[in-house]
């Protein structure tokens, strides 16, 4: 009987396209003649029924839910013109509703349930600095985060301002470990990793860039926070303060940059940055004491980091090997090149080439660094000069290592040169040389193909750095430096970038 009834499903499938009922089946019996394969219609007819249009005021198709004809509306309460029916989230505040901010999120002044959140909220898109959400000098504001998302803020500083900002600060213990990233002209220059369970914060009395923010007069400094490893963070709260006189914190580690002359003053606070004599207001050169004679010195490892430069030769066109230095760059031979602040050199072209004092925050000499060289295209070269005092006569080794190319003279005679295209490296040549009693002429001649320009120089003496020598940018003895201005231009030769 079994076999019977699924013979007369079947036949019965071309009246009941739903299924074969009960009522049907009971009508059939073991002789019902099986209906030909061939004339069973299997195929999907949904294509071909007609459906009315939203707003005929008739639910008679699938995809409405609601239909009131001319009555349909984005109004409050009202069958939506899509025949779609009020709810949270359709950015339409109904009767029930408190809010309706078009989306099912928590944590942005209007829940998921389109009821009111107290407080300040965040507001999206403000995932990259440029997006950065403007906020006051202080408040709290809250917000979430999903996976890999950023949230950040644009803080207005005035100079000598500091900044105080806590994640969670009425947790005891961080349910959620978030980052800090603090930009400045679209860089990160600063970042908060939270440790041993805490929140991340900045403190002033702790962090260099939450106090005497910044530089200039007025600002605006970005700070973003996401979850640590890009971890979604269902609900965070960020409360922060901004003082406006950083001089009041106390028992500071103060840094380089902000206490150069180490008298336990910061700069901001200091009418004398460099401890010269000279009150910043009238100094040429605030950070770099420049009020009498200036004694420079190799570092302890024995590497210059004071030269004179000249401005960039770009040298397109002509014609060298390789990463082989060019002759006659100089109207002189460079054996009689006699570096200087007080004099000037003539180029190829007869154009004057003057020299400027540079003092580098590493051994390396690295021209990219210096505006007025780096913004030269390649292939570019450029000399670097020297006085170096010694108390006698000493045979030495010249410790060279170029990027790219290079030819060092000592007193006039070229004692050594490359021509490969390669980075910098400490001491990668050695040339051996001797140093006279008295003061010595040092010219250094780097050519760059494309890519790092820079150099290395130190002496060493039986394998050890030598420390004892004095330098000078002049060729008469040290620096009386005086608040020189030798090129005019307001800014004293010790602190005179290349023009």
């Amino acid at each position: 009987m079994a076999s019977s009834l699924r013979l007369a499903c079947i036949a019965v499938i071309y009246v009941n396209l739903t299924g074969c009922t009960n009522s049907k089946i009971d009508t059939l019996n073991d002789d019902t003649v099986p209906v030909d394969s061939a004339e069973i219609d299997t195929g999907d007819h949904s294509e071909d029924i007609e459906y009315g249009e939203c707003g005929d005021g008739v639910v008679n198709n699938p995809n409405e839910e609601c239909d009131d004809g001319n009555n349909n509306s984005n109004s409050p309460d009202a069958c939506r013109t899509d025949c779609l029916l009020p709810k949270c989230g359709d950015g339409i505040q109904d009767s029930e509703e408190e809010c309706d901010d078009g989306n099912l999120f928590n944590i942005d002044g209007c829940s998921a349930v389109c009821s009111i959140e107290n407080g300040e909220f965040e507001i999206e898109p403000n995932d990259v600095p440029t997006l950065a959400l403007p906020v006051n000098s202080s408040g709290t504001i809250q917000g979430s985060l999903w996976e890999f998302d950023k949230d950040c803020y644009r803080f207005t500083f005035e100079h000598n301002d500091h900044l105080s900002l806590h994640i969670n600060p009425s947790q005891e213990e961080c349910s959620h470990l978030m980052l800090i990233e603090i930009y400045e002209d679209g860089e990160v220059v600063d970042t908060d990793i939270p440790v041993n369970g805490e929140c991340a914060s900045l403190d002033p009395q702790i962090d260099h860039y939450a106090r005497h923010l910044p530089d200039s007069d007025t600002t605006d400094t970005t700070i973003c926070v996401s979850g640590l490893l890009g971890a979604a963070v269902e609900q965070y709260e960020i409360s922060w303060d901004t003082s406006s006189d950083s001089c009041t914190l106390e028992d500071l580690e103060l840094t380089e940059e902000e206490d150069p002359d180490s008298d336990m003053l910061a700069n901001n606070c200091d009418e004398d940055d460099d401890n010269d004599g000279i009150i910043d207001a009238l100094d040429n050169c605030p950070l770099i004491s420049n009020n009498g004679i200036v004694e420079f010195a190799p570092t302890d490892s024995g590497f210059l980091r004071t030269w004179i430069l000249t401005s960039a030769f770009q040298v397109s066109g002509l014609s060298t090997s390789a990463c082989q230095p060019l002759p006659n760059l100089l109207m002189v031979d460079e054996t009689d090149v006699y570096p200087s602040l007080e004099s000037a050199l003539l180029d190829y072209n007869e154009d004057p080439v003057e020299w400027s004092l540079y003092t580098s925050s590493t051994d390396k000499i690295d021209f990219n660094t210096i505006s007025a060289l780096g913004n030269v295209a390649a292939p570019r070269e450029v000399f670097a000069g020297l006085w170096v005092y010694s108390d006698s006569l000493r045979s030495v080794d010249a410790k060279f290592g170029p990027d790219d190319g290079g030819k060092v003279w000592i007193n006039g005679t070229l004692i050594g040169e490359t021509d490969l295209c390669q980075g910098a490296t400490s001491d990668k040549y050695t040339f051996p040389t001797q140093l006279n009693s008295g003061w010595n002429r040092i010219l250094i001649q780097i050519r760059d193909g494309g890519g790092g320009w820079a150099f290395y120089f130190r002496f060493t003496e039986n394998g050890i750095p030598v420390t004892d020598l004095l330098l000078s940018p002049v060729s008469t003895g040290l620096f009386e430096d005086y608040q020189s201005d030798l090129d005019n231009d307001g800014i004293g030769d010790q602190c005179d970038l290349i023009d």
